[in-house]
C-alpha cells in the first residue's frame, strides 16, 4: 500500500459525506418548497369553496383540507372548524360529522401541545362568545365557557377545565 492511499481514502470518504449532507439539505428544501407552495393554493381553494353561492360548500372545503400536505393534527383542527362553521351558514353544504364532532376536534387541538393549540383555544373562546348558528342545530353563546377559554389564552386556566365546563353546561354536545 502506498503512502498516499490513506489520505486519498480519507478524501473520498469526506467527499461522500459532503455529498450525502448536500443531498439531505437539498431534499429538505425541496420538501419545504412543495409543502409551502401548495399551502396558498389549498387556502385559496378552501376560501373559494366556503364562499360558493348558496351558503358555501364546506364539504368540498373539508375534502380539500383532508387532501392537503398538512399534518394530521392540523387537518383535524381545520376540518373541525369547517364542521362548526357550516352550522352557522344557512344553506351551506356541510362536511360529514355533527356539530359535536367538529367541536371535539377543535377541543382536542386546544388540549394538545403543538402548532394549532393557541389558534384552537382562541377559536373556542370566539365560538362561545358569539355562538354559531341558531336553535337545536347551533352552538349557543355561553359567557362562562368563553371566559374560561379567555383565561386559558391568558395562561390562567386549563383547556381540560374548559372542556369539562362545556360538557357540564352543554351536555347535548358531549355525545359524538
Amino acid at each position: 500500500m502506498s503512502a498516499g492511499a490513506g489520505p486519498r481514502r480519507v478524501a473520498r470518504i469526506a467527499l461522500w459525506v459532503a455529498g450525502v449532507a448536500a443531498a439531505l439539505v437539498i431534499g429538505f428544501f425541496i420538501l419545504l418548497y412543495f409543502t409551502f407552495e401548495r399551502r396558498p393554493a389549498t387556502d385559496e381553494a378552501v376560501r373559494a369553496a366556503i364562499n360558493a353561492p348558496g351558503g358555501g360548500d364546506y364539504a368540498k372545503a373539508a375534502a380539500i383540507v383532508a387532501a392537503s400536505p398538512q399534518t394530521e393534527d392540523a387537518k383535524a383542527f381545520a376540518i373541525g372548524q369547517l364542521v362548526v362553521d357550516a352550522h352557522g351558514r344557512p344553506g351551506a353544504r356541510r362536511p360529514p360529522g355533527t356539530l359535536a364532532d367538529g367541536l371535539h376536534a377543535i377541543e382536542r387541538a386546544a388540549e394538545t401541545p403543538g402548532p394549532t393549540q393557541a389558534a384552537a383555544q382562541a377559536q373556542l373562546r370566539q365560538y362561545f362568545a358569539r355562538g354559531v348558528g341558531t336553535g337545536a342545530d347551533g352552538l349557543p353563546a355561553d359567557a362562562a365557557v368563553a371566559a374560561c377559554w379567555a383565561a386559558v389564552t391568558g395562561r390562567t386556566g386549563t383547556p381540560a377545565g374548559c372542556v369539562a365546563l362545556r360538557r357540564a353546561r352543554l351536555p347535548r354536545l358531549s355525545a359524538g
